[in-house]
């Protein structure tokens, strides 16, 4: 099919373009970015994601992805739509449409009433009606097929997301948009009886409903993973009073098959463009519906708490004195294998550092470029050795893995006396860094 795909040089739209472009489709990634839309002509990718170089030459030489910052033009050649432009929250909670409502105009007068638009971007529940009105307001078509097909792509993993679904969710009340979707999925749900050199996953649960179902299933599901990190974190506050340790806490819990390990780390919270994004939406537009979610509020209200949860630990290892007090941190991403900063919880905490007077230094293997962007005051180094240096604490904030390679013995010489390490992500055991000179302070460990 011929596909374009709007907001292409975002993560959602690039890997979506890439993966419709892998299994045959004719995709052109259309983005406002032209810098971006650029760098993807030269099968440079703008996010950090394993493989998507190799993916993004491979489908352009075979000339089945383009990339043009023509809205129009991509949307007037193409028979399907996917909308995948950002829907950022708001101050007071609600979610932002400014690009929508750009992309929506830009594409108006070149729909057709045989093209099907597929909404890949999160959207409140009744936000079609939103998407109808700004059509007919830009003089397009409302005759047309509308989808909504929520992602559940996760950052750092995002083609193998695409080609190994959890499930395919469709929600529509269009027979022929339905007919459509079945089309450009059935790779993923014929069983391999579909020729194909990818590997992929061929029995995915496919899920066909109505709109608001598909976009209830998407809101819920990250509100359920970010409840369980406030839950989690909530029981390791428990664990450092009684003296027990999450991490076999953790452990033992994971093993009941009703619950499993994934999403019980605990740590700083959950931050990143997805979870608390979704979640605080899903708390707006149920509260204007008329119903208070109280259990959502808890968690997000957890999730808040964490953070000061961390700084009074800081404020613990330096003796209540954060003023004047030289910190180093390591980790700026949301989570390791990605480079993007959107919502980090790291930054949150070396903001709040930074009030309290402290001086900042901070690494991180990829999200550097980001970070700054956000925390201006705060110094930056490529190098993680160099925010040891003079440093009265280290703190953890992000769990890469190469941080396990540091030589923590030698470092602590080139801090101040009495160097202390706050392990907000649990990446070291307690024996590690303590035997290495350093005052410790992790989540939900029992004290000394």
């Amino acid at each position: 099919m011929d596909i374009a795909v709007i907001g292409g040089a975002g993560y959602v739209g690039l890997i979506t373009a890439v993966g419709l472009a892998k299994l045959g489709h004719n995709v052109i990634g259309t983005d406002i970015n032209s810098a971006r839309i650029e760098m993807l002509r030269k099968s440079i990718s703008p996010i950090h994601e394993p493989g998507i170089e190799e993916a993004l030459a491979e489908t352009q030489s075979l000339g089945t992805l383009n990339f043009t910052t023509d809205t129009e033009l991509a949307v007037k050649n193409s028979n399907v739509v996917f909308l995948a432009v950002g829907t950022p929250p708001r101050h007071d909670g609600s979610t932002d449409l400014n690009q929508l409502r750009t992309a929506v105009t830009s594409m108006a007068k070149a729909l057709t009433p045989d093209t099907v638009l597929v909404i890949k971007s999160t959207l409140p529940a009744g936000t079609l009606n939103v998407i109808k009105g700004l059509l007919a307001e830009a003089g397009g078509t409302n005759k047309i097929d509308f989808v909504i097909n929520p992602e559940f792509l996760s950052e750092g993993n995002g083609l193998n997301d695409f080609f190994f679904p959890s499930r395919i969710v469709v929600g529509t009340e269009s027979s022929r948009g339905a007919k459509i979707l079945r089309e450009i999925f059935a790779p993923f749900t014929d069983g391999g009886s579909i020729t194909t050199d990818i590997l992929m996953s061929r029995n995915v649960p496919y899920i066909e409903t109505d709109p608001v179902d598909a976009q209830l299933i998407k809101y819920a599901s990250n509100a359920f993973l970010a409840t369980r990190v406030s839950f989690i974190n909530e029981v390791a506050a428990i664990c450092e009073q009684v003296g027990a340790d999450i991490g076999k806490v953790a452990e033992g819990l994971g093993y009941d098959p009703r619950i499993g390990h994934r999403y019980l780390q605990a740590g700083i919270g959950f931050g990143g463009p997805c979870l608390e994004k979704d979640l605080v939406a899903l708390i707006n537009f149920s509260g204007l519906e008329g119903h208070t979610p109280q259990l959502l509020k808890a968690v997000l209200d957890r999730n808040d708490e964490q953070i000061r949860v961390i700084i009074r630990k800081i404020s613990g290892l330096l003796d209540n004195q954060i003023m004047g007090k030289r910190i180093g941190v390591l980790g700026l991403a949301f989570k390791p294998g990605t480079n993007d900063a959107r919502s980090s919880l790291s930054l949150r905490v070396m903001t709040s550092l930074l009030e309290m007077g402290a001086h900042v230094v901070a690494s991180d293997p990829m999200a550097i470029p980001d970070a700054k962007e956000i925390v201006t005051s705060a110094r930056y180094e490529e190098d993680p050795e160099a925010v040891f240096k003079d440093a009265d604490l280290i703190l953890f904030l992000t769990a890469w893995p190469e941080y396990k390679d540091l030589d923590l013995a030698q470092l602590s010489k080139v801090m101040k006396k009495a160097p202390s390490i706050m392990d907000g992500v649990n990446l070291m055991s307690r024996k590690t860094i303590e035997s290495a000179g350093f005052k410790y302070a992790g989540i939900g460990k029992p004290t000394g």
